[in-house]
């Protein structure tokens, strides 16, 4: 596992878990996602990302995870067919970003920030 994992997140159709690890900024690389096969109890992968994560929630109808970044302000994606490596990212407009919630029903991420 990663260094401070935080966010934790799970795929219960492939039985994995995404760790999102908080990291010290004092630890070169030391921001990443960690990937668990919770059936073995196993890490299978880890992922390096641009800056300090927050939460992270699993989308199960679109298959991604999706983890928020503190600086640099952005949202990462990941496939969870694909979870060793970033599928694409989502700038954030405004700073701060630390709250994430997935609305199933409608389809909507959110993603809450501090004021500007």
């Amino acid at each position: 596992m990663g260094i401070r994992p935080n966010g934790l997140a799970y795929d219960w159709g492939r039985d994995l878990l995404l760790a999102a690890n908080v990291g010290d900024p004092h630890v070169p690389d030391s921001f990443t996602l960690s990937t668990v096969n919770a059936k073995d109890q196993r890490m299978i992968g880890s992922v390096r990302v641009p800056g300090r994560t927050r939460w992270t929630v699993f989308d199960a109808q679109g298959e991604v995870f999706y983890v928020n970044m503190a600086d640099p302000a952005q949202i990462v994606v990941l496939a969870s067919r694909e979870p060793d490596r970033v599928a694409r990212t989502i700038a954030i407009p405004v700073p701060g970003p630390h709250g994430l919630d997935f609305d199933v029903e409608h389809r909507r991420l959110f993603c809450a920030c501090d004021k500007v």
